[in-house]
């Protein structure tokens, strides 16, 4: 028998299986599925690895929280201000941009690992902030779930106490 613990739910799941070495292939199986899903996995398999110091990454990963997109959703609309910064751990979206008649275009698709909102990131610690506030980031398209997605993202208020302990990581 192997329990498993979810990370944000205290439900236990029983797999059971017909003898000790079947039961230890699928606990390997699931150990290495659950370490690629898991928030440090996936920002360690991101371009995010090339840029924080690996203690870095584990200790971002925990502020990064799971969002959840069905199909055909919006996740952003062109324009509107980014409020957070989304690392797509499982599923794919579309990237769409407006062609001459104000249509949406596929412009290109996200997978796994992918990020976007990474303009939240830029170092505005020259400008006053009313300056910062009349200069906040927005999205330069809009991005759809093509399929089912499970998104992490990091709050406004973990981001910038993120960015106060490391200014560095700031970009710009």
């Amino acid at each position: 028998q192997i329990t498993m613990l979810p990370e944000h739910n205290i439900k236990r799941y029983w797999l059971r299986a017909p003898n000790d070495a079947v039961c230890f292939r699928w606990l390997a199986a699931l150990q290495t599925l659950a370490r690629q899903l898991s928030p440090v996995g996936v920002v360690s398999k991101s371009a995010l690895a090339f840029a924080l110091e690996e203690e870095l990454i584990g200790e971002f990963a925990t502020l990064l929280r799971l969002r959840r997109f069905k199909k055909g959703d919006w996740i952003c609309r062109k324009g509107s201000i980014i409020r957070e910064f989304l690392i797509l751990r499982q599923g794919r979206t579309g990237m769409y941009i407006e062609d001459h008649k104000s249509k949406n275009k596929l412009y290109d698709q996200l997978i796994p690992v992918c990020f976007f909102g990474e303009r939240v990131f830029y170092k505005d610690s020259e400008m006053s902030p009313r300056k910062a506030a009349s200069l906040q980031p927005v999205w330069t398209t809009s991005i759809r779930a093509e399929e089912d997605c499970e998104m992490l993202a990091i709050s406004k208020k973990k981001r910038e106490a993120f960015l106060k302990k490391y200014p560095k990581v700031a970009i710009g």
